[in-house]
């Protein structure tokens, strides 16, 4: 954290900046998404 911002460095030189609000938007898109993954995933082996 920088100034208020949240900083994230990926690989391949991804370099993403965002407010804390962002952050936390992105943070709940990616845990729903990779929520629908794993039960898809689940569902899949039955």
């Amino acid at each position: 954290m920088e100034e208020g911002l949240v900083l994230l460095d990926g690989p391949d030189g991804v370099a993403v900046t965002m407010t804390a609000y962002a952050a936390l938007e992105t943070g709940k898109s990616l845990l729903e998404a990779a929520r629908l993954i794993e039960e898809k995933s689940h569902n899949d082996k039955l």
